[in-house]
């Protein structure tokens, strides 16, 4: 008779209603015994500071059901989000929402940061898919964070729709636009683009770090529900 599998952690992930990423792609990749739960929150799919802000009066609201199957540890992934609240906001919205759930929290943007430390990256180029506004926002956040950004390259794109529907040599032509000689990592954010897909690609023309949204985030999420194994495909952060 076949048996249930053990289970060795669960990860909740909050996402925005447009994200159709992360719901394919984590729970393809992760290893043995590690369940991925995914609770979305309602947003508009004009990309703009805006319709981020207006998702934020649910996001509290998607942690909540999120914590309902008791994960190990919850996920905010949505980049845009964090950079849109700045640094201090987000921390203590992290905050908050670990002290109501009793979960640890983590957002997209302090998965990078812890990255970036790992992998000891201080100064950083990034891409994006964002408006200009956003992608300026995203800039700030990141100095204002302690990270040197040496530059930033963007797709401009207006419907978040559309993030998910750039094809991996798009990506990976941004992220070649996107490379400053010099910098310690490249960054791809957002988690409704598929950067994990060209990360062994870049990393090796490149010969440095690759950070994207999705890798990063499903990193930090396994790493603090205390699974260590290695995950070979996604660059140097996740093996």
């Amino acid at each position: 008779m076949e048996t249930s599998q053990e289970s060795r952690a669960r990860i909740g992930v909050v996402v925005p209603s447009v994200n159709t990423v992360v719901e394919e792609w984590f729970p393809r990749v992760v290893p043995r015994g590690v369940s991925i739960h995914v609770s979305r929150v309602p947003i508009s799919s004009t990309a703009s500071a805006a319709a981020v802000e207006e998702m934020a009066r649910h996001e509290k609201a998607a942690v909540r059901l999120a914590a309902d199957c008791a994960p190990d540890i919850i996920v905010h992934g949505c980049v845009a989000a964090s950079v849109v609240r700045g640094p201090a906001r987000d921390r203590a919205f992290a905050l908050e929402m670990a002290e109501e759930t009793g979960i640890r929290f983590c957002t997209a943007t302090a998965a990078i940061m812890m990255a970036f430390e790992s992998l000891g990256a201080r100064r950083v180029c990034i891409a994006s898919p964002y408006p200009a506004a956003l992608d300026a926002l995203e800039r700030r956040f990141f100095e204002g964070s302690g990270i040197e950004v040496t530059g930033t390259t963007s797709l401009g794109i207006a419907d978040t729709r559309d993030i998910a529907r750039q094809a991996r040599r798009e990506i990976h032509a941004l992220g070649r636009r996107a490379w400053i000689a010099g910098s310690d990592a490249l960054l791809i954010s957002c988690l409704a683009l598929r950067s994990h897909t060209v990360i062994e690609a870049l990393e090796q023309e490149l010969q440095v770090p690759v950070i994207t949204a999705t890798q990063a985030a499903l990193w930090a999420a396994l790493r603090l529900a205390g699974i260590t194994d290695s995950l070979t495909g996604y660059g140097q952060l996740l093996s």
